[in-house]
């Protein structure tokens, strides 16, 4: 049962990532002229992806489990008892937006390290 649970919150956090990061993409291609700023817009903007998922990670055991996109998801066959559904909700989401905080983080960090050495290789 809890695979499930994780495996519709996967599926519902990364299409959400996945949105964010085609408007970061848009972004970076305004910045096409200059590769410095590409990379630059690229970072900052995983950076804020990064900042968002992670703070959204912390108030998962705030949200009520019957108003997340994953329990909609759910066939009512498959949703687990009343007793135990806010907690394995609030767990699998927060393990997979802290997965996808910390995957966002690398790639700010590769960018805006990118964009860091080349302006100092100039």
């Amino acid at each position: 049962m809890y695979e499930t649970i994780e495996r519709l919150t996967l599926i519902s956090i990364a299409r959400g990532v996945g949105f964010a990061a085609l408007g970061v993409l848009c972004l970076m291609v305004g910045f096409a002229a200059d590769f410095v700023n590409v990379l630059r817009s690229g970072g900052i903007g995983s950076l804020l992806i990064t900042i968002v998922l992670y703070l959204k990670a912390q108030n998962a055991f705030a949200l009520n489990h019957k108003r997340t996109e994953v329990w909609i998801m759910l066939d009512p066959a498959e949703r687990p008892p009343e007793d135990v559904a806010p907690r394995m909700v609030a767990e699998a989401r927060r393990t997979i937006l802290l997965r996808w905080s910390e995957r966002s983080a690398w790639i700010a960090a590769a960018m805006l390290g990118l964009a860091a050495l080349i302006l100092m290789a100039r």
